[in-house]
């Protein structure tokens, strides 16, 4: 099989040979995956997408569900890392240097990577099974292709490990699991506009005075 191309859009086909994109929007649905007693906390979470957008050594992602929103903006060049969140009508934004950047990701360092024998077809892509141990022994279990190369990865240090792209993965949040998984890849040219920050009505917070949550 080949990727069918309309408009940008990469519709889900099965295929072996590796595409390799600079720039792509991803976008993931996330559900929640409460346990009894857990129900009413995770209703908060319903509804929740994150999208990944690359464009060269640029790359923003956006965590969205009806309570809160929040971008993270990636200048790789520049070593500079910009967090936005809104909550109702509050608007927040913490410039990073890198540095500061890597200590909020702590948690990820020294993360190891487990390849597993099983594979399947999600969505149309041939993916491989893949488990992620982290510092503190929890585990991050997913599913991956190798069929799309993203050339940056460091838009998510948890991430950097996958040999492609996460295809459906499960993370811990606020002791819930999350499954995230993906809805549709677009390899068009990402606008430069989608990386310009806020111009005004946006309260900016100097690090670490307020840290912010990863």
């Amino acid at each position: 099989m080949v990727w069918i191309l309309l408009s940008g859009l990469v519709l889900y086909a099965p295929l072996q040979a590796q595409r390799f994109v600079s720039e792509a929007r991803m976008e993931y649905a996330v559900v929640p995956m409460p346990a009894p007693g857990q129900e009413k906390v995770a209703e908060a979470y319903g509804n929740s997408t994150f999208t990944v957008w690359l464009k060269g050594n640029d790359m923003r992602t956006d965590f969205e569900n009806p309570i809160r929103k929040q971008t993270v903006l990636f200048k790789i060049a520049e070593k500079k890392v910009t967090l936005l969140r809104e909550a109702g009508n509050e608007k927040f934004q913490w410039n990073l240097e890198h540095s500061e950047w890597i200590k909020l990701q702590e948690k990820y360092r020294g993360a190891q990577w487990q390849e597993e024998p099983d594979v399947k077809e999600i969505n149309g892509y041939l993916c491989r099974k893949a488990i992620i141990v982290l510092s503190d022994s929890s585990r991050i279990d997913l599913f991956y292709t190798r069929q799309v190369q993203p050339l940056n990865r460091s838009f998510a240090p948890l991430f950097e490990l996958v040999p492609g792209i996460p295809v459906s993965y499960r993370l811990i949040h606020e002791g819930i699991p999350f499954e995230f998984s993906l809805q549709a890849l677009q390899t068009l040219p990402v606008p430069s506009a989608v990386f310009d920050l806020p111009a005004a009505g946006i309260k900016i917070i100097k690090a670490p005075d307020w840290e912010p949550e990863n």
